[in-house]
């Protein structure tokens, strides 16, 4: 595309083929705004990786990078946000489903109408927040940082910030990290005021996945972990704000 205004829908995948595809599937149906779909596998074995050149090779997906293996989620992430030059960049876990119709549109005209939002997502969390007046827009402001699993950037968030940060291993913090650095760059965090539009395919049985995100997690958190040690250092300014890609496709 020549004109850049337009999001760049960036999916990372490793294995899980049928939440891939009914993901994508989705999105294609209820997206109402310009976009590119790319796609960042991290060593599939199951399948996804034939599927996803299929996709490539009809045209349905416009990037697709594959690992060899897997790189983690903020690198693969990282490989999907610099492929695109445009206004907008989309990170859409590969387990979410999308419900509303014309969902993607309202998340732009978010960000376009409401400029001290850094990042606009829909809530997949337990808790919601109150419904404020922003600008011209309604929407959900949170004093912390947003779930990553469908989050829309504006090209003006990341040429202040960056990219997510790669500190936190296979699987980690980082967007709670890139959620902090927006509020101490000044912006807000908000969520959209409907909380029906996407949901979260189950992942409660796949045991094994779930028991390695919370090691995962429970590591970084820890009192030696990465991502206090990151924060501190962003508060006291010893540490950029602006966060640079460590690793190449």
């Amino acid at each position: 595309m020549s004109d850049t205004k337009y999001v760049n829908v960036s999916i990372v995948t490793f294995n899980r083929l049928s939440y891939t595809q009914r993901c994508i599937e989705s999105f294609r149906k209820s997206a109402d705004y310009p976009y590119v779909i790319t796609v960042v596998d991290n060593g599939s074995t199951d399948g996804t990786v034939e599927w996803l050149q299929g996709q490539k090779q009809n045209r349905l997906i416009k990037n697709l990078i594959l690992h060899p293996e897997n790189r983690g989620v903020a690198v693969a992430a990282n490989d999907g946000w610099a492929a695109e030059d445009c206004a907008y960049y989309m990170k859409l876990d590969n387990d979410m489903l999308i419900k509303k119709q014309s969902f993607l549109g309202p998340m732009v005209k978010v960000l376009d109408d409401a400029p001290k939002v850094g990042a606009v997502a829909y809530n997949l969390e337990p808790t919601s927040y109150a419904v404020q007046q922003i600008d011209t827009m309604r929407l959900r402001p949170k004093n912390g940082n947003l779930g990553g699993c469908c989050i829309l950037i504006p090209k003006r968030t990341h040429e202040r910030l960056g990219f997510w940060c790669e500190d936190y291993g296979l699987y980690g913090e980082e967007d709670t990290d890139y959620g902090f650095r927006i509020i101490l760059a000044g912006y807000l965090n908000g969520y959209m005021e409907d909380e029906s539009a996407v949901i979260q395919m189950c992942e409660d049985a796949d045991l094994d996945y779930r028991k390695f995100k919370d090691q995962q997690r429970e590591r970084n958190w820890s009192e030696q972990g990465r991502f206090k040690e990151n924060m501190l250092a962003y508060v006291q300014g010893t540490k950029p704000l602006y966060v640079s890609r460590r690793s190449k496709p």
